[in-house]
Order: C-alpha cells, then sequence, then structure tokens
C-alpha cells in the first residue's frame, strides 16, 4: 500500500503571517516625540571645524523646541560610536530601524555641511525609524556673528517640520485593546500554554517595587488566554519567560522628564530546555514624573516584546 505523506502544517505561517500583515490601529498621541541628532556630516575637510560648531548649536537649539525630546549625545556615541555618528549621511532606513531600537529614539535628524558657489550650505534630512518617511530642510548658513541667529531659525523650522508631520514620521499608537484583537487573531488555532514569567527590574537611582515590564506581559498574554503562574507556584509551565529590565533617566525640559527603558527577555520550552527567543527592545516616553515616565518606558518595550513572544508561541505550537 503506497505510503501516503503527512498534511503539512502551515500553522507556523499564518502566525507569521497574521503578525506582519495586521496594521496597529491608531489614536493621537501629542507626547514629545523622541529625536536623535546625529553629528552634522562635511564631506569637506577643511569644513569639518566648522561642522562641529553647527552641531553643537543646532543640538541646543533643536531641545528648546516644543513637542521633541532629543535623546542625549553622550548615549548616541555610547551606544553607536564616533564613527556612525559622522557617517549619518549614510543611514538608510534599515540603519534608522536599529538606531531607533537601540535608543528608542522615533526621528533621527541627519545633517550635512557643504559649499555651493559662496555659500555655506546646511541640509536636514529627517527621518522616521519606524515608518522611514524621510523630510528634508535646507538653507544657507553665513558665517560669522549672523551664523547664530541663522542655525536658530533652521532648528525652528526644523522642528516645526518634525511636528507637522508627526503622522507620517512617527508609528501611530496602538491601544492595548487593539493589540490584544491583533495578536488573538496571531493565536487562532492554538490552544493557550501555562507560562511562567519572572522580568527583574531597576530604576538606575533606585529598584521598582512593582515592575512595570513584567505586569504588562502578564496583562497582555492573560487577556490573550494564557494561565500565568504565581511565583509561588508548583505547577510546571509549558514556557518559561525571564528577563531583566532597566530604566534611566534621559533628559529634563522644563517641567517634563524623558525616561529610557530596556528590556531583556528568554522565551524557554520547558519540555526540551531550548530557548526559543532571545530580544530585546528600547523605549523612551515623557511625563512630567520620573517614576512614571520610567514605568512608561519600560511597558512599552515590555508590549513591543509581547508580539514576538505570541509569534514565537504560535509558531512552536
Amino acid at each position: 500500500m503506497p505510503k501516503t505523506k503527512d498534511p503539512v502544517n502551515i500553522r507556523p505561517f499564518l502566525a507569521l503571517l497574521a503578525l506582519a500583515a495586521l496594521p496597529a490601529l491608531s489614536h493621537a498621541d501629542d507626547s514629545p516625540i523622541a529625536v536623535a541628532v546625529l553629528g552634522v556630516n562635511a564631506p569637506n575637510t577643511t569644513l569639518r571645524p566648522a561642522a562641529e560648531n553647527v552641531d553643537t548649536l543646532l543640538g541646543t537649539y533643536l531641545t528648546t523646541q516644543p513637542g521633541l525630546f532629543l535623546v542625549e549625545r553622550q548615549q548616541l556615541d555610547a551606544l553607536l560610536g564616533e564613527q556612525a555618528l559622522g557617517a549619518s549621511g549614510l543611514v538608510d532606513p534599515d540603519g534608522a530601524a536599529r538606531i531607533g531600537k537601540l535608543t528608542g529614539a522615533k526621528v533621527l535628524v541627519m545633517s550635512r555641511l557643504f559649499m555651493q558657489g559662496e555659500d555655506l550650505m546646511l541640509v536636514s534630512k529627517v527621518m522616521g525609524t519606524e515608518t522611514g518617511r524621510v523630510y528634508a530642510e535646507a538653507d544657507a548658513i553665513p558665517q560669522g556673528t549672523a551664523q547664530n541667529a541663522a542655525l536658530k531659525a533652521f532648528a525652528t523650522s526644523l522642528g516645526e517640520l518634525i511636528v507637522s508631520h508627526r503622522a507620517e514620521l512617527v508609528a501611530r499608537v496602538e491601544t492595548p485593546g487593539d493589540r490584544v484583537a491583533r495578536l488573538s487573531k496571531v493565536m487562532t488555532g492554538t490552544k493557550p500554554p501555562v507560562v511562567s514569567v519572572a522580568i527583574g527590574e531597576q530604576h538606575v537611582t533606585h529598584t521598582i517595587i512593582d515592575p512595570a515590564a513584567e505586569t504588562e506581559l502578564d496583562l497582555i498574554l492573560g487577556k490573550l488566554g494564557f494561565t500565568i503562574l504565581a511565583a509561588s507556584s508548583t505547577e510546571v509551565p509549558a514556557y518559561r519567560i525571564t528577563g531583566e529590565a532597566v530604566s534611566e533617566e534621559s533628559a529634563r525640559v522644563g517641567t517634563f522628564v524623558s525616561c529610557r527603558g530596556r528590556v531583556e527577555i528568554k522565551l524557554v520550552d520547558v519540555a526540551t530546555g531550548r530557548v526559543l527567543l532571545a530580544d530585546r527592545q528600547v523605549e523612551v516616553a515623557v511625563d512630567t514624573a520620573e517614576s512614571v515616565a520610567a514605568k512608561k518606558a519600560l511597558q512599552q518595550a515590555a508590549a513591543a516584546l509581547a508580539d514576538r513572544i505570541v509569534a514565537a508561541v504560535a509558531v512552536r505550537r
């Protein structure tokens, strides 16, 4: 009797397709936009001293623009290195997405200084790290005492450009209900498993009593039908989610404070001991209270990681 072929399990492909194809529903968000200003690039070596001065002044004036929050340059230097910053004009959408993931920035500002005839030209390209959309601002920059005023006006125009095109530059905000509805489709045909979640958390200045990242994962997975075991439970879960979360103050402008949060997780199949997912996410959030901004950043990072956890579980089962 001829052997029959086993049916192909298409569930993993359907899960990944659903996760990638379903767009997040959106609502307005008026919180300040996290912006990373990369170094001003000057192809002509004789202009590099001028580029350094323009870089400093442009960054300073952008910090005063309403609706923007700048990622600290020290953080950019530490994460990306001076070489990456100096080659800012070479950043493509994929590179922008990686920088956004590392720094939490939603928008990159990449500038180039060059001579056009007798004029010193400054061109700044604005790119959304999540959307890849690009806009630009250009102007002749006088040298000498008039340069400061010209750069201040340029920074104002650049800030207005970013804020006015927020909808195109920054991915739209997804409500918790929308996220659960979207992920429920990913889990279609998959029995929600029993899991344990343990994510240690610390703000740089103090230990967090009520961990935001762990709570967010518990909330999202619980609404998807996952059974969440308490830390004291003796039941063996199908999957173990462990990790670490850290947050720190990023910047203060007026009454607002921004915090940067990073969450790292591992998803382990308890039966086999295999690590199914090892991932991390960085987010930046703004509030009038430092502790609330820190929790917001970690909550957003955990929510983003929930997408990948659900996809990994759906594929596995």
